[in-house]
């Protein structure tokens, strides 16, 4: 069952360690140096996109956030 989620990074604050796009390819990847929310969009300081996750997806966004080294990740459910 996929829900709706945000998913909100705060880039501007990555170090660049890469954990999230290792763990969660399908919505992060590096460029220069850093992560980047894939088809995101810039919204003040922070990128953002809403998706719809299935449980497999969700699970894998939840483990990128936990082991993001400088917490820089956030989703939100139900949006």
């Amino acid at each position: 069952m996929n829900k709706k989620i945000k998913i909100i990074f705060n880039k501007s604050k990555c170090i660049g360690c890469g954990a999230c796009a290792a763990t969660c390819p399908n919505f992060f990847e590096m460029k220069d140096g850093f992560a980047n929310l894939k088809n995101s969009k810039k919204i003040k300081n922070q990128f953002e996109i809403f998706v719809q996750a299935d449980e497999d997806n969700l699970l894998f966004l939840e483990q990128a956030s936990r082991n993001c080294p400088v917490k820089v990740i956030s989703i939100e459910k139900n949006q």
